[in-house]
């Protein structure tokens, strides 16, 4: 099952099944194939000690406590615009603020990555009318000005343990949406974009174990 995953996944990702207005029969099989393997797809990168199944059963009873899922399209865009508006923000920061090579390529990484998403983002909203404005919220704007003010010797552990924070939440709010959803398109799109936020926490946290 893991090597069939692994191929689709992979063939998925060349021809870009994951855009928002391509949701055909691989796409399908492929966010079967997601639930079947517990979000495992990134276990290679975590702690040995910790599987995809242990991830999803934890998962479930968290949204378990929580008040009854209710979808409105149009506040989960607008607030992932700000979201993606704060994530460039302070991966800009530790770009320029970093010296640290990992730090760096982190943040090019995930600055990449939601530019990327952005797009997606984009598209979905224009699919379903609605219009976003790039908004950075209040306290989203303060943890940016918090992490700029940081000095050269405690830049790098703040901005890692915010990475670490920020993307944690981010997975429980994309696996609700994921897990609770009947659009498939946000399904898909909840899919990649846990893949993403899972494979920046876990080279974040790597990295964190390596900052003296």
């Amino acid at each position: 099952m893991t090597v069939v995953y692994s191929k689709l996944l992979l063939l998925c990702r060349n021809n870009k099944i994951f855009k928002m207005t391509n949701t055909n029969w691989i796409a399908k099989v492929l966010l079967s194939l997601s639930i079947l393997s517990s979000f495992g797809f990134n276990s290679c990168k975590k702690d040995q000690s910790t599987s995809g199944a242990a991830d999803l059963e934890l998962q479930s009873k968290a949204t378990a406590n929580k008040a009854p899922y209710i979808e409105n399209i149009a506040e989960l865009l607008q607030q992932e615009s700000g979201y993606y508006a704060f994530q460039l923000g302070i991966n800009q920061l530790a770009i320029k603020k970093s010296t640290n090579p990992e730090i760096i390529a982190l943040a090019k990484t995930i600055e990449k990555d939601y530019l990327e998403s952005q797009d997606d983002l984009m598209t979905y909203a224009k699919a379903q009318s609605v219009s976003i404005a790039e908004v950075l919220p209040a306290d989203k704007k303060k943890s940016v000005e918090r992490l700029g003010k940081e000095g050269a010797k405690n830049f790098d552990q703040k901005y890692v343990k915010l990475i670490m924070k920020e993307h944690n939440d981010a997975i429980d709010r994309w696996f609700r949406v994921y897990q609770e959803t009947k659009d498939s398109e946000l399904k898909l799109w909840s899919y990649k974009t846990l893949d993403m936020l899972r494979n920046h926490l876990a080279e974040a946290i790597r990295i964190q174990h390596s900052l003296k």
